[in-house]
């Protein structure tokens, strides 16, 4: 049993509203979510890593920009005059779950800290039990002739007559009193762990555009400040983390911003194979330039979102090699800023993985993702289809690649999810305290 999940230990502050909010693009939804995982580290790694630095991605919460949307509002109705400078100003900010986007589905090395691990190499594990019955085999056969000789040497008693020399016994060296061997001290545990994280994500539909799809690529770095897991119980765990994290686009770098996030996240093992978890976050995100053309400035806070989730989990083996991941989560978003984005979303995971060894696994997932938005007539629902590949290069680092299509759309006439990604996320363990 393993994991108790903050970047996200992710999966996880006010907002001080900005008068060019009306300036910022609207949103759309397109999310992608991995189960790799990234990371983590499994033997050195604490147990209940946060869901961040196991997380690859397209597994983390990320907000895009739309730009399309409001390009198309302003072309559907070409027979109004429109104002040149208020052409380019909608009326929300970036969208919250474009591109890489929650629910933050456990990756393979967090589900296997969570629970139990895959018995690999049964040939290795059968050459040992050889090996330990052979040698206790052989000793055994030692104990036994040890005996027999002892028997066979045995002195026979002295015939009437005969002299027997005692040898002199020496006088006993006076003893030291002996002093009661020291215990090494138990090393004590961390408290705390710092991670770190790039990742690189490519899309052909970067703002979930149905008129324009943009293709661009972002960059994705941070780090994680984790706690070690709080016990509560004999299988409850309470852990939090802090997340801050750069994210730069390679060509609308208008629209780089920065994120930072805080998590708290309830564990409980509910059986051998299966877990449950409850937890709360709250995420910023703020601008990271100036932008003349949509007024708006470096450091403007354009998002402050709570989210509360509650998930279930489960892996079965379907062979030695073989791992079924199954994962549901219902996830409540209240937005502060901007209005109108509260929403209520039921997500969907299912992975195949397949085990080359302990270290390496490669896999296919399926994830189905519905959103509903509460204050506003919006539903968005799309699918996704994609592979994975997770290696764990070190004993405090994984390597993780994911490749695949999303397919979907929405009630909002201009958004389409379609469209094809690919990510490759790096996850290290910079240190603890």
């Amino acid at each position: 049993m393993v994991k108790l999940d903050a970047a996200i230990a992710i999966g996880a502050t006010q907002w001080q509203l900005s008068p060019n909010v009306s300036n910022i693009p609207p949103f759309s939804d397109n999310a992608v979510n991995s189960h790799e995982q990234q990371t983590q580290t499994t033997q050195v790694l604490p147990k209940f890593l946060p869901k961040t630095y196991s997380q690859p991605l397209n597994s983390i919460n990320i907000e895009q920009p739309d730009l399309v949307q409001s390009a198309t509002i302003v072309q559907s109705t070409p027979e109004q005059p429109q104002d040149s400078s208020n052409a380019q100003k909608p009326a929300e900010p970036p969208q919250v779950e474009a591109q890489p986007n929650e629910p933050a589905a456990p990756t393979p090395t967090q589900i296997e800290q969570r629970l139990d691990k895959p018995d690999i190499d049964y040939s290795k594990r059968l050459e040992s039990l050889i090996r330990l019955l052979e040698k206790n085999k052989q000793s055994a056969a030692e104990t036994s002739n040890g005996e027999l000789g002892q028997i066979i040497a045995k002195p026979q008693t002295p015939e009437l007559g005969t002299i027997i020399v005692k040898p002199v016994e020496q006088p006993p060296l006076p003893t030291q009193p002996q002093q009661p061997a020291e215990t090494p001290p138990k090393p004590s545990e961390p408290i705390g762990y710092v991670l770190g994280r790039v990742s690189f994500f490519q899309t052909n539909n970067l703002f979930a555009s149905k008129v324009d799809p943009i293709e661009d690529g972002l960059i994705y770095s941070g780090v994680t400040l984790a706690t070690a897991p709080l016990q509560l119980g004999p299988r409850t765990f309470l852990n939090g983390s802090f997340d801050a994290n750069i994210i730069r686009y390679i060509n609308q770098s208008e629209f780089n911003y920065n994120q930072v996030r805080l998590n708290v996240d309830l564990y409980q093992q509910l059986t051998r194979r299966m877990y449950g978890e409850i937890g709360w976050s709250n995420q910023q995100l703020f601008y990271a330039r100036n932008s003349k053309r949509l007024g708006f400035a470096s450091g403007d806070r354009f998002l402050n979102e709570n989210s509360f989730h509650l998930s279930l989990g489960r892996r079965d083996f379907l062979a030695p090699s073989w791992a079924l991941d199954s994962f549901y989560e219902f996830r409540w978003n209240l937005a502060e800023v901007p209005q109108r984005r509260d929403r209520i979303t039921n997500s969907l995971w299912l992975s195949l993985s397949y085990y080359l060894q302990q270290s390496l696994n490669v896999g296919l997932n399926y994830q189905l993702t519905f959103s509903d938005f509460t204050q506003r007539n919006r539903e968005d629902l799309y699918h996704r289809l994609f592979t994975h590949l997770n290696y764990k290069a070190t004993n405090s680092s994984s390597i993780s690649v994911q490749s695949g299509v999303t397919l979907g759309n929405s009630t909002e006439p201009n958004i389409n999810f379609d469209g094809w990604f690919f990510s490759i996320n790096y996850n290290w363990e910079i240190g603890r305290f």
